[in-house]
C-alpha cells in the first residue's frame, strides 16, 4: 500500500520468502518458545547461557513481557528450562515448523537476497516502519535491505508499538485473521480507536464506510 513494491512483485516476493523458509526448515530442524514475564535483558541472558545446546536468540519482542526465542530445539528446550528457574509467569514450547528469526533461517536470508536483486522497489509514499529497526524507512535500497534481514533478525513489534505512541499514532487497524496484534496494541499502546478487519467482508464494509 505504500507504493514500494507492485502487487504482482510483492505476491511473488512473499511466496518465494515463504519456499526458502521451508527449505531451511527442512534443512536443519528448529523451534520457538514463548517467554513471559522477563525483562528484555534476562531473555538474552537465557539464550546467552542455553546457547551451550545449540542456536538460540530472541526472535519476537511481542510486548514488554512476552518475548519469543527461536532455535534448535535442544537449545530452545533449555531457555524454556532456565527461564522458569528466572521466575518467568510462563516459558512454552510453540507449535511451529521451525526456528523463523533465527540464525537457523540464514539460507532463507540468502535466497531471498537473491531472489530481491532482479526486483524493483520505489521509495515508500507513506510512513513504514521496519520491523527490523522499528524506524522509519526511508530508501527503496534500505526496504530491500531490511527485508532481507528480516528473515534472520527478530520481530521488534514492542519497540515498534512504543514508536507509533511516541509519534502520536492512537488509531490502529489490523488488517488479517485473528487478533493477536490488535490485542498486544490494545495492552501496550492503548489506542483510542483499534479496528480488526478479519475478513473479506469486513474489509469491503469499512472501505465503504471510509470511501
Amino acid at each position: 500500500m505504500a507504493g514500494v513494491l507492485s502487487f504482482e512483485d510483492a505476491v511473488r516476493a512473499v511466496v518465494r520468502r515463504a519456499e526458502l523458509m521451508e527449505e531451511a526448515c527442512q534443512a536443519q530442524a528448529g523451534t520457538m518458545a514463548a517467554l513471559m514475564g522477563l525483562e528484555e535483558q534476562q531473555v538474552q541472558e537465557i539464550c546467552d547461557q542455553a546457547s551451550a545446546k545449540g542456536v538460540v536468540a530472541p526472535a519476537n519482542f511481542n510486548s514488554r513481557i512476552q518475548i519469543a526465542v527461536s532455535g534448535s530445539k535442544a537449545a530452545v528446550e533449555y531457555a524454556v528450562e532456565l527461564a522458569k528457574e528466572a521466575g518467568a509467569k510462563r516459558a512454552m514450547l510453540l507449535e511451529v515448523g521451525g526456528a523463523f528469526h533465527s540464525p537457523l533461517m540464514e539460507p532463507a536470508r540468502r535466497g531471498l537476497a537473491e531472489f530481491l536483486t532482479d526486483v524493483d522497489f520505489n521509495a515508500p509514499q507513506a510512513t513504514v516502519i521496519a520491523n527490523v529497526t522499528a524506524k522509519p524507512v526511508s530508501g527503496p535500497d534500505e526496504v530491500r535491505d531490511l527485508l532481507v534481514r528480516q528473515v534472520t533478525s527478530p520481530v521488534r513489534w514492542s519497540q515498534t508499538m512504543a514508536y507509533l505512541t511516541a509519534h502520536g499514532v492512537d488509531r490502529i487497524i489490523e488488517i488479517g485473521p485473528g487478533r493477536v496484534l490488535s490485542g498486544l496494541a490494545k495492552r501496550d499502546m492503548q489506542p483510542e480507536q483499534s479496528i480488526t478487519l478479519d475478513t473479506l467482508f469486513d474489509i469491503e464494509s469499512f472501505t465503504m464506510v471510509t470511501a
